[in-house]
């Protein structure tokens, strides 16, 4: 399994220097940016990555989140804010992700900013939601602390043999054609674009925490299809 460290308009240098050292220390080789702030030429940057200034200086920078997500089988964003009434916002704690990701070859995993975190835009693209479960008082972690956490947990992971045999998860480009397909149906159902801030990561959701099988993924895509079809008879004849 490779990981790649997406970090979503970081603002600090020192920040950026601990998030490189701690990525050295559990693995991760790729590491993207998103419309920084921080820069990576800084001194505290370079001096808090300490050993690691070999991984700053093979850092990718691009201008949106959907890039930096670009090949990657499933991703998960990450927030301190969870609900169960929103389904943005209903999480896995690390370690479930953890155990889930470990089926994948390559996956991503998405910190916002430290002021503001990461916009319900910047979640959406995301496959999943991860909540470092903490003491309910004061729950927000530093930013460096919380990729420290999740980073172990893909560790611990990638680095235990308990994998399934034989089990072969919904691949990423199932996922794609199965939203692109849900998108649609919400649209004919609802004719409310807003019902697909909800209904979208709804079925990603299921898909991906189960997480379903490629097999079964393919099923729900055929129904879904049959259903569009039978939905666009219809509309022609009405």
């Amino acid at each position: 399994m490779r990981v790649r460290l997406v970090l979503v308009g970081i603002e600090g240098e020192i920040n950026l220097g601990l998030a490189v050292r701690t990525a050295k220390n559990f693995g991760v080789e790729e590491i993207f940016l998103v419309s920084p702030k921080a820069r990576i030429d800084d001194e505290e940057a370079i001096r808090f990555s300490s050993h690691a200034k070999d991984l700053l200086g093979r850092i990718s920078i691009v201008d949106s989140l959907s890039e930096a997500l670009k090949d990657v089988e499933v991703s998960a964003c990450t927030s301190a804010r969870i609900s169960d009434r929103d389904v943005l916002r209903i999480p896995l704690s690390p370690r479930r992700f953890a155990e889930i990701a470990k089926l994948y070859n390559h996956v991503a995993v998405v910190f916002g900013r430290e002021s503001t975190g990461l916009t319900r835009e910047e979640l959406r693209m995301c496959d999943v939601l991860v909540h470092i479960p903490a003491n309910p008082e004061y729950p927000v972690l530093n930013l460096s602390q919380s990729i420290a956490v999740v980073l172990y947990e893909l560790w611990v992971a990638r680095t235990t043999t308990n994998m399934i045999e034989g089990l072969h998860p919904v691949e990423g480009r199932q996922l794609k054609a199965i939203r692109k397909l849900v998108e649609e149906l919400v649209l004919a159902v609802y004719n409310d674009r807003g019902k697909l801030e909800q209904v979208v990561p709804a079925i990603t959701h299921i898909l991906v925490k189960g997480p379903a099988t490629r097999v079964e993924a393919a099923q729900l895509y055929h129904l879904l299809k049959k259903v569009k079809m039978v939905i666009d008879r219809c509309s022609c004849c009405s």
